[in-house]
């Protein structure tokens, strides 16, 4: 008997001498705080509800990012739902919930890891970046500090480098969606970007149904996106951007949920949906997926009221108005006009407009063999 009691004590030393998942003894709102997840350490059948520690702000208190673990049986494909990046992107935030409450984890063949608040500071100021007031103050995309650099050089990428080497890259997944949408004041219809030369992101695209897929070359070291590194180390990713800035859209969610659906059914995680609906709203949107490779940014250069003339997915042509600026007497004082024949991607929603505003994303299919993978801007 004592034999086997010491016996048991060793192996729960051993175990926690392999335990990989770094816990610092905080609880927070009922639940543990960590700075490392390995996956391997949560058992099979299980939901973990966790707070990822992130570094202290300027007087010292640390933020925190929620983060939720359904682990599954026989170990299984590993799937990232990531979203939170900026804090006026709402949609991705409620298809990341909707999506890992919907699994049934004692089905789950493998594990759903979901972020929600990825950068806490943004989320928490409502806007895109995360505004630091220290020193003379700045602003912070966490979405463009994923440069891979060996140590972090700034705030922006001390921030990124924890969950980049202690969740993101450490974790083994196999597949990665990471959720935006629209700028506040901004509008974009169901849209993804991915690397082409990527096999499972072209697969993602397949199975999005998504208005537009635009095609890309990325390069984690240009881009800094989380998506880029992610692909650097073999694990396919895309970034799917979903409707409109500082909204909820019920009908995008849902939309979105199904897509997250049917990735999870083709790593064979969850059984295809039987839904009909489902299938038939799928089916039809597949058909008019745009698939497009090439950019064009229409901007203002005088300041003021914009009125779009265009909505989003409209075809639009060379020269076309897309959208009219007008000053306090109602005159219009600019016409903002494409250069290039292509499809509306995204359209302002917010008339007040400093000068040199992205009004329009004009996107297109350039033939030319330069441009065949994707990635090309029209200036």
């Amino acid at each position: 008997m004592k034999f086997s009691t010491l016996s048991l004590l060793i192996s729960s030393i051993i175990g926690l001498s392999y335990s990989q998942t770094i816990y610092t003894g905080d609880v927070l709102e009922g639940n543990k705080v960590i700075t490392k997840l390995d996956i391997n350490d949560l058992p099979e059948k299980s939901v973990s509800y966790l707070w990822f520690k992130v570094p202290a702000n300027m007087v010292g208190i640390n933020s925190h990012v929620p983060l939720m673990v359904k682990k599954g049986t026989n170990g299984g494909p590993r799937f990232l739902l990531n979203s939170g990046f900026h804090g006026d992107e709402y949609n991705g935030i409620r298809v990341v919930q909707d999506t890992f409450h919907s699994i049934d984890e004692s089905k789950l063949n493998g594990t759903v890891v979901a972020v929600t608040y990825a950068s806490p500071g943004a989320i928490a100021g409502g806007r895109m970046f995360y505004v630091t007031n220290s020193a003379t103050g700045g602003i912070v995309d966490v979405n463009r500090n994923f440069k891979l650099s060996p140590e972090p050089t700034d705030i922006g990428s001390l921030m990124t480098d924890g969950l980049w080497k202690n969740l993101y890259s450490n974790n083994n997944f196999t597949a990665c969606v990471d959720m935006h949408g629209a700028s506040a004041g901004d509008s974009y219809p169901n849209l993804i970007y991915g690397d082409v030369r990527i096999e499972y992101t072209n697969r993602m695209f397949e199975l999005s149904g998504a208005d537009i897929v635009k095609l890309e070359i990325g390069s984690a070291k240009n881009t800094g996106y989380l998506e880029d590194a992610l692909n650097q180390i073999n694990v396919p990713t895309i970034s799917y951007e979903i409707g409109y800035g500082l909204s909820m859209q019920a009908d995008q969610i849902k939309r979105s949920n199904e897509f997250m659906q049917r990735i999870m059914a083709d790593l064979k995680m969850i059984p295809p949906t039987t839904d009909k609906d489902s299938i038939s709203r799928f089916e039809a949107a597949q058909k008019k997926t745009l698939a497009l490779n090439e950019l064009h940014i229409a901007k203002n250069n005088i300041g003021g009221i914009v009125i779009p003339c265009v909505s989003l997915l409209d075809k639009v042509e060379a020269g076309q108005v897309v959208a009219h600026v007008i000053n306090p007497y109602g005159h219009v004082i600019e016409e903002i006009k494409t250069k290039v024949d292509g499809y509306v991607m995204m359209i302002i929603r917010n008339p007040a407009s400093d000068p040199l505003r992205n009004i329009a994303f004009i996107s297109r299919v350039n033939p030319d063999e330069s441009c065949k993978l994707g990635g090309c801007f029209v200036p």
